[in-house]
């Protein structure tokens, strides 16, 4: 009994991502991934000041739809997970959860490796944490990048920002930019 159920969800897996490409198809993905050399911008009064952050680690899920074999348009929700901002007087640490709309244009391969190549471009709104600090406001997320699917494995660079603003004194606020360098890797499952 076990080894039929194995199949049938192997003959599952391996069928069904081809159906997806076409136009009409859907799609979910899962993603983790690293992030590299992560930092915090904070302006405030006409002062700049960058942190820099220990790597953290991202955890999304997308669902895309696809419009005509190049082209999926999706929403997604990503979370980065807190991180030590470094080289500041207080032990604080940052960390968003994004919800985005998604676009992603893809080109066949006729390559026995790699299945397609595609661009992807994410837009929407980001909930910040950052400890240690009162009074954080949200603002806009955005991310842009390039991967690969090889079968239904997902391998991506990405580069995002978010947006917050967020108490520094009593009597003073800080817009704040969190921009990070992104690899990530993942499954995509064909619906």
């Amino acid at each position: 009994m076990k080894k039929s159920i194995l199949s049938v969800l192997l003959m599952f897996a391996l069928v069904v991502p081809v159906l997806a490409s076409q136009a009409g198809g859907m799609e979910v993905v899962g993603k983790i991934g690293a992030n590299l050399n992560p930092s915090l911008k904070a302006e405030s009064g006409g002062n700049s000041e960058t942190y820099d952050t220990d790597m953290s680690v991202m955890l999304a899920a997308e669902g895309f739809y696809c419009i005509s074999p190049a082209v999926a348009l999706g929403l997604g929700v990503s979370n980065n997970f807190d991180t030590k901002i470094k080289d500041t007087p207080i032990d604080a640490k940052i960390g968003f959860t994004n919800v985005y709309f998604a676009l992603k244009p893809k080109i066949a391969l006729e390559s026995d490796f790699f299945d397609s190549i595609y661009f992807l471009a994410q837009a929407g709104y980001g909930f910040a944490r950052i400890t240690e600090v009162k009074d954080v406001e949200n603002g806009m997320y955005w991310g842009i990048g390039a991967g690969t699917e090889m079968q239904s494995f997902i391998f991506e660079v990405l580069y995002s920002c978010n947006y917050s603003k967020f108490q520094t004194s009593p009597t003073d606020k800080s817009d704040g930019t969190f921009s990070t360098i992104a690899l990530n890797v993942g499954y995509k499952f064909a619906l």
